[in-house]
Formats: C-alpha cells, structure tokens, sequence
C-alpha cells in the first residue's frame, strides 16, 4: 500500500510541475517569437518607407541584438509577370543572379497569389527570410529580410528553456522522491488504523453474536419457537453476514496485485450463471444468458467468480417483478467484456457514479426491504482492479448495467 501511495503522490505531483514547465516554456518562447516578428514587420516598414525612423520598445530595447538595424535586407523589382528586374542588395555578402531567383521562388510557393502587404516566412537553403511584396508603379517590388540570426537564437531559446526545464524536474523528482513517505504517512497511518479497527471490531463482535445466538436457542427450547427467538436469530444471522462481508472487503482493498493466469472466463461465468438460475426464478424473475464459450483472459479464478457472483446477486435483488435477468460474455478486441443487465424501471434519475462507494445504496434511509449492507459492489470494484480491470454502471431504457473489462 505504501509503494503505491507514493508512486500515486510522485507521479500526481510531478505531473502539475511537467505542465507548469511546459506552460512557462510555451508562454517564454512564444512571447520571444511575438517580439522577433514585430521586429521584423517594423524592418519590412522602415524599409518600404512606411516607418523611417521608429522602432517599437520591444524590438530595438527589449531585444537588441535582433535590432531592425543590424538586419541584412535586398529589394527586388518585379515586373506585372513577377519577373525579376534588378535587386538591391543592403548585406554584407552580395548575393548571386541565382539566389535572387531563388527568393522569388520561395517567396511564389509560399504566397501562389502573389498577395501584397502581408509577410511571409521563407527558407533558402540554411538561410531564414522574411518577405513582403508590395506595388510599385507598373510592377511591384519584393522585400526580403535575414532573420537567419533571430531564428538561431530563439532555436538556441528553445533549447536552453527545455533543457532548464529538464533539468529542474530532475531536480524536484529526486527531492519528492526523498520527501513522499513523509508526505504520505498520515494517510497511511489513518488507513492502517482503520484496516485494524474493522479487524479488531469484527473479532470482538463474533463472540457477544454467538452469546446471543445461543441464548436465542436456550430461550426457544424452553418456551417454543415464536416472532421474537425468530427475530433475534434473523438479526445474528444478518450481522454475522455484515461481520464477514467487512472481513472480506478489507482483504480486498489491500494493495497485493494477484497472481494473474490464463482463466477459462465462459466456464466460470456459466456456472455462476446455473447457480443463480434457481435463485432469480423462487424470486420470480428470469435469466437469460448469452456467453460465448471458450472466451480465455488474464485473471484470477476465485476473484472473477466472486465478481460475477456479486453482480448476479445485485441483479436478482433489484430486478423488478416478473423482470429478466441477462448476463453475456464476449470479446472485444483484445479485452474481455461481461455484461449483468435487468430491468429496473426506477432508475432513471439514480446516481450511478456513486454505486461503487462502500455502503451506500440508492435507498439512502437504508430501510429498503432488499437484503445488503451496501458492500457487494464496492467489493467488486477492488477484485476488479487488482485484476487490472474496469467496472461500471449505466442505466438506459428501464435497464441498469453492469459491464466489466479484463484483458
């Protein structure tokens, strides 16, 4: 139980920091690429002559390494056909007829409408462009700008912000690591201490039950059988019931995953299927069954007979009158599917996420006339688990359904 605790508490807790990373690491290299791209809007304005001289605080103060001034820049003439004229070249390396054929092929490909005003982003080769066509008397004049450089460092960003945060994570999952049992002891401890209490509680409860069971006999051999030696015997024999099924319900909820083997599933879910058949018809309902035969899966024998056991119980007490009963077993894909359906016409606005929880039950007075405490269910859930299972409940058209999952 403890492993599990702290495995639970260091992944939950290394999740949250993960997003926070990631979420610090999205919001630090987004906003740097937002401020590269105004850097680069302001150079593609100065130098078509919409912005001479201005540069916004983000890209000349904030990051001045990516200044609009230092950035290298050509001007290309096109024609109405989008033929290269002449270039003008504001870069230390003056670049060749065919590089320029090679922008304005870039630049084409991004842009197939050759639509003007808006920037578009290019890759020649190892270099970064940006681009932005615009009209100039008869024909129009291509802008290209090297970010070669911002792009390299917002690279080189990315790189330092995941490696930080690599390594701060490192860093918290060691110290969570050292800190966990600590974290966890007082849930450990309040569960211990109620894993003993039922122990205890049970062991002490067997023997005033047994004094009052044969007290009850005493009391009936001399003065008869009557309601009230019929009432106490009824009353022992449902709180030794009530006694066991806690027993059994905390060694289900202990943490030791079971021996897992290849189960026979169709065998077993037809014999508990025949054993129930005569108790669902003196109650006056049928079952119907529908297993596939030789239907093999992952588990344990006696968990996956008690789990079916339980939910054909359930099924037989609060399936209506004269109602049907159906259990069905089958495969979907890799996983094994049973299914214990009945009718149950008053379940329409019942609460079916709570059907798991330990001693509860849809008649929260708990004076139903059914027989239970509340625990079948919720022992069923922790078999199932330990199996590496699912259950779950639903209700649709006057049904409830029970559907388990194995692999």
């Amino acid at each position: 139980m403890i492993g599990k605790l702290r495995r639970q508490f260091i992944f939950s807790a290394t999740a949250a920091l993960l997003v926070v990373l990631v979420t610090l690491i999205g919001i630090i290299n987004g906003a740097m690429a937002s401020v590269v791209n105004i850097g680069l809007n302001e150079s593609l304005a100065r130098i078509e002559g919409q912005q001479p001289t201005k540069h916004s605080l983000l890209s000349s103060k904030i990051l001045p390494v990516v200044s609009p001034d230092a950035r290298n820049y050509y001007t290309v003439t096109l024609d109405s056909a989008y033929t290269v004229g002449d270039w003008d070249s504001h870069s230390v390396n003056t670049p060749s007829s065919d590089d320029i054929q090679a922008m304005v092929a870039a630049f084409q490909m991004r842009n197939p409408q050759m639509a003007t005003g808006q920037t578009i982003h290019l890759r020649v080769g190892s270099t970064r462009y940006a681009a932005q066509l615009s009209a100039s008397g008869t024909g129009y004049q291509l802008t290209v700008l090297d970010y070669t450089e911002e792009f390299s460092w917002q690279i080189r960003l990315l790189w330092l912000s995941m490696g930080i945060g690599v390594l701060s994570l490192l860093v918290f999952l060691a110290v969570i690591s050292l800190l966990s049992r600590r974290a966890i002891e007082p849930t450990v401890r309040t569960m211990e201490n109620q894993k003993r209490f039922i122990t205890n509680a049970s062991h002490e409860l067997k023997t005033p039950v047994a004094i009052i069971s044969a007290d009850a006999e005493v009391l009936e051999a001399v003065n008869g059988e009557n309601e009230w030696t019929e009432s106490i015997f009824n009353q022992s024999r449902r709180l030794n019931e009530l006694i066991s099924a806690l027993v059994q319900l905390t060694k289900a909820s202990e943490d030791e995953r079971f021996a897992l083997r290849d189960v026979d599933c169709s065998s077993i879910a037809k014999e508990a299927a025949d054993s129930y058949r005569p108790v669902i018809e003196r109650r006056g309902k049928h079952l119907l069954d529908d297993i596939e035969p030789d239907i093999h899966a992952q588990a344990e024998p006696k968990a996956l007979l008690e789990v079916v056991n339980i939910l054909l119980d359930n099924a037989s007490k609060y399936c209506d009158d004269d109602g049907v009963v159906t259990i069905g077993l089958h495969r979907q894909g890799r996983r094994v599917q049973l299914v214990v359906a009945n009718d149950y016409a008053a379940g329409e606005h019942v609460d079916y996420t709570r059907f798991f929880e330990r001693f509860y039950r849809a008649d929260e007075s708990h004076n139903s006339s059914k027989e239970g405490f509340g625990i079948g269910l919720a022992m069923a859930r922790e078999l199932t688990r330990r199996m590496h299972g699912d259950i779950s409940a639903s209700w649709e058209q006057g049904r409830i359904e029970f559907i388990v999952t194995v692999r």
